[in-house]
């Protein structure tokens, strides 16, 4: 039985449904939630809290080039940043909006009342904002962005590179009807991170980083300890990144408002997910390339069918996903669309037989020889780790 008090101290016993929205296993990693300063409080107010603001915290200034009635100007955007207890306040000038960066420390265990009222407590203490105003902000917290995880351990520096050459070179380079492109953000010896971005980045982010790397440079800076730098070894992250411009789309499409219980939840955490992983590297394990022939060859289908489903699969290992889908889509005649129906019925029918169109090499670092005859579908939940779950 567990008990909760209300926002009026009284306490009652959830409901199971109520109990399992609060257990989460760290599907969330962090969110972004906004205010909007005019909407919440008075006039007379806003003066006070800006001018405290604008005490307490780093000023930033960016220069923005606006266009109007056709001419050119720029102006000046002032960014107003504090932290707190690990929030992070962000003030925007040109919106008067005040933006809450919540770390995964805060987020797991938590439910939206849970979360709005440690946020409360902190810009009481943060802002020394009076408590009338303190008591009516619940309605003017809005989800800005929120990201999803999936963390996978590989066994060793073998099964990276195997996994870097599924990510790097043999995956599709676009997704969602090709409006998201991959782009290399970085590797380094310190830093791998990748993503797919659409041109305007406004509503989502595919992104794959070593967690690994990223965890030690902190370490290294003295950021983090030791223990927690271990938590992250041999780590790789997947994260899908919902932003402002996907919320609103989503709000318009089927009427899911912007509050933190919509969307910090494990179906809704999966079904988001899942559509931007399984359009990368669908939900198969993924083989070394003679084992997917093999699984092939040994399978019902007609002789001619087991041919071009090997060549399709010999061609994405050797030059890749995209370049194969170009070359068997090809228009007949110049000037005409592409026509993915037949490259498209070929994935199929891979899946069909339990085969992951992305296959890795036989060898690896130095041309040795692979140990490796498979590798888990390392997007699936079931193959990531998880953190405890526990109600916050």
């Amino acid at each position: 039985m567990v008990i909760k008090k209300d926002e009026f101290g009284v306490s009652r016993v959830l409901t199971l449904e109520e109990i399992m929205d609060m257990i989460d296993t760290g599907e969330v990693d962090t969110m972004q939630l906004k205010i909007c300063l005019p909407e919440w409080i008075d006039d007379d107010y806003f003066c006070q809290l800006f001018h405290y603001i604008e005490k307490i915290s780093r000023r930033k200034v960016e220069k923005v080039t606006i266009y109007e009635n056709g001419e050119q100007y720029t102006m000046n955007i002032y960014t107003y940043s504090s932290k707190c207890r690990g929030y992070s306040f962000h003030y925007r000038s040109n919106t008067k909006c005040l933006f809450i960066q919540l770390p995964h420390h805060h987020v797991l265990g938590t439910d939206q009342d849970i979360i709005i009222r440690n946020i409360k407590e902190v810009m009481k203490e943060h802002f020394k904002i009076p408590q009338e105003y303190i008591d009516k902000l619940d309605n003017y917290i809005l989800l800005m962005r929120i990201d999803y995880k999936r963390d996978y351990r590989y066994h060793n520096f073998e099964e990276y590179c195997l996994i870097r050459e599924i990510i790097d070179r043999v995956a599709t380079r676009s997704i969602v009807k090709d409006n998201y492109k991959f782009e290399v953000l970085e590797d380094t010896e310190s830093k791998y991170m990748v993503a797919y971005k659409s041109s305007s980045n406004k509503t989502v982010e595919f992104v794959i980083y070593n967690k690994d790397k990223e965890q030690l440079n902190k370490y290294r800076q003295k950021k983090i300890s030791l223990e927690q730098y271990k938590q992250n070894t041999n780590l790789i992250r997947f994260e899908v990144r919902v932003k402002n411009g996907k919320l609103h789309s989503l709000k318009n499409r089927d009427g899911t408002t912007k509050e933190i219980c919509n969307y910090k939840n494990k179906d809704t955490a999966d079904e988001l997910f899942t559509y931007y992983a399984k359009q990368v590297y669908f939900t198969q394990p993924f083989y070394r390339i003679d084992i997917a022939l093999n699984k092939v060859k040994e399978s019902d289908e007609r002789k001619d069918m087991k041919d071009n489903l090997c060549k399709v699969l010999s061609s994405i290992n050797k030059i890749g996903y995209t370049e194969t889908r170009r070359i068997y889509s090809k228009p007949k005649n110049k000037g005409n669309k592409p026509n993915y129906s037949k490259f498209n019925r070929y994935i199929k029918k891979l899946e069909e037989l339990g085969v992951n169109p992305l296959t890795y090499s036989e060898t690896w670092l130095d041309g040795q020889q692979t140990t490796y005859e498979q590798i888990p579908n390392f997007t699936l939940a079931e193959n990531c780790i998880t953190e405890e779950g526990y109600i916050g």
